[in-house]
């Protein structure tokens, strides 16, 4: 249902619900999904591996007609789980769309999974909302900061004019009011404030 724009070349793959896109970003820039028909409903949830709490929120969130699940990352937590989340994601019965979060980042195994199902960062449209992905998931090499490639694209996103509601997701919040002694989650906290 959903149209890709790309303001260059785009190699893609369809597979059951997933779609594997391969470009060179250095020639196309910008990757869009497009869908200005409805209005969207969409279910979030993150830290999950891959539970039982992950089948069953796939399951619950089509039927009750969302378009797509939000996993706000820490897909994997133990590298047995990837060829079970390989087969969870394969037969999910909506669009997953995916943030990176920092047992995403554990080893190259996992990395090369999360490379293969979602670029670090990216934005998509479904009807009149916007999704923004920020991937600020590790701390081993640290990509979303002031002078970050990521946050010059977050600054360009924001100014292109936009109408409807725009949700960003990552999965370490700038700051977290459940944690008074920390408020800030993010390490850097004068960026976290900026953010």
């Amino acid at each position: 249902r959903m149209q890709l724009e790309a303001s260059g070349p785009v190699e893609e793959s369809p597979h059951g619900t997933i779609r594997t896109l391969r470009f060179l970003p250095q020639v196309t820039h910008t990757l869009t999904f497009i869908d200005s028909s409805h209005e969207a409903m969409f279910a979030v949830l993150g830290d999950t591996g891959d539970s039982d709490t992950f089948a069953e929120a796939l399951c619950l969130a089509a039927s009750q007609g969302a378009d797509f699940l939000l996993h706000t990352g820490d897909l994997i937590y133990r590298d047995e789980q990837i060829p079970h989340l390989e087969t969870m994601l394969a037969t999910a019965p909506l669009p997953v769309f995916l943030v990176r979060g920092n047992h995403d980042y554990r080893n190259a195994r996992r990395l090369q999974m999360m490379r293969e199902l979602a670029p670090p960062y990216y934005t998509f449209h479904l009807g009149a909302l916007t999704v923004i992905i920020l991937d600020n998931g590790t701390d081993y090499v640290p990509t979303l900061w002031s002078r970050s490639t990521q946050y010059r694209w977050l600054r360009a996103l924001f100014a292109i004019p936009r109408e409807g509601p725009l949700v960003v997701a990552m999965h370490i919040p700038p700051s977290d009011r459940q944690q008074p002694t920390q408020p800030e989650a993010m390490r850097d906290r004068a960026f976290a404030q900026q953010l």
